[in-house]
């Protein structure tokens, strides 16, 4: 309740962080429902936002996040426009380590060639074992 009466927004993110796409509609509806309630009871406000966990939805899960929430994040890198789907908002991570110019990528696009360097480091040792 401190940083909520300080002005940090909080939004749900499901009961327990199970990936939602693989789960029966009653099971769907409660972990997202029940998510909301309890968040809500805690902080004493209305929650609005929501983010699918690992990022992963399909339109069940979409439609379900969307009667009880104005807005849902994905873990999709880029800008939103007017036009995005707000139950399919992209987002960034900045880190504290992050020089102006990677600033200003993450303002625009979303995405710095860091990151880009950094995913196909990852997936290069992957494809190494």
């Amino acid at each position: 309740q401190y940083w909520a009466s300080h002005g940090m927004e909080f939004g749900a993110h499901s009961q327990t962080h199970i990936d939602l796409r693989t789960i029966p509609k009653t099971q769907l509806e409660e972990e997202i429902v029940r998510s909301k309630l309890e968040l809500e009871r805690i902080l004493a406000r209305r929650i609005i936002s929501f983010a699918y966990p690992f990022g992963a939805y399909n339109e069940s899960v979409r439609d379900v996040v969307s009667k009880s929430f104005e807005l849902a994040f994905t873990s999709n890198r880029g800008v939103n426009k007017k036009l995005t789907d707000r139950y399919q908002l992209r987002r960034t991570a900045p880190y504290r380590t992050d020089a102006d110019l990677e600033m200003w990528f993450r303002v625009h696009i979303g995405w710095t060639p860091a990151d880009r360097l950094r995913n196909l480091r990852t997936r290069l040792k992957r494809f190494d074992r």
